[in-house]
């Protein structure tokens, strides 16, 4: 522990917030970042999205790489030409985030920072208005504080998108959909990928249900 981790009443006010049950907040959490908020260096963990890179910034940088580890990695991505998969993203592991973050603020800071997901929810930094932030600055920097502020950023987020309805009906689904994408099953035909379903597992294993 460091510190930085949600606590129990962190999740009990969650809950009491949105009006859904404390097991609900467990199974999103767990199911975004199964292995914390923050990794091994005390940094946010991240995804790097090279698609919305390429949405911000009117796919100026198409066709931008960069290598990591012998590895070449996507950093702009036009979806107008190319169809979304989790292959053609090649998102790689987590290790290598930082690192397309670093050669993204070359071709744009603030695109960079914006195309990334942040946090124990994993929420893209464009949408730091949605979590009641003024500025991406401040959004960024409570990132950098504490699973909490993650939990309040998320709290803001679902309840501007008018995505608690979801939570508190337990419609699985529907909240995947619409927090993840209609393609919330990660391009993959098999259901165990299915955000929705994997929401509703650990749901259920929170309850006892299984």
């Amino acid at each position: 522990m460091n510190g930085k981790e949600l606590k129990e009443f962190d999740y009990a006010e969650a809950a009491a917030i949105i009006g859904c049950e404390i097991e609900i907040i467990k199974a999103v959490t767990l199911i975004e970042a199964p292995n914390g908020g923050f990794d091994d260096k005390g940094r946010p963990i991240i995804l790097y999205e090279p698609f919305v890179f390429g949405d911000l910034t009117k796919n100026k940088f198409d066709g931008a790489t960069v290598i990591i580890n012998n590895v070449i990695y996507p950093l702009s991505l036009n979806r107008n030409k190319i169809k979304w998969s989790i292959q053609v993203a090649k998102y790689g592991p987590q290790s290598v985030q930082y690192d397309k973050l670093d050669a993204a603020e070359k071709l744009d800071i603030d695109a960079a920072y914006k195309c990334c997901s942040w946090g124990r929810f994993q929420i893209l930094g464009m949408n730091y208005k949605l979590c009641g932030y003024e500025t991406l600055d401040n959004f960024l920097s409570d990132m950098f504080n504490s699973e909490k502020y993650h939990l309040l950023a998320f709290i803001n987020f679902i309840k501007k998108r008018k995505l608690d309805k979801y939570l508190i009906e337990k419609n699985w689904i529907k909240f995947a959909e619409s927090y993840n994408g209609k393609m919330q099953n990660k391009g993959t035909e098999t259901i165990v990928d299915d955000y929705s379903y994997k929401l509703e597992m650990a749901y259920k294993k929170f309850k006892g249900e299984i």
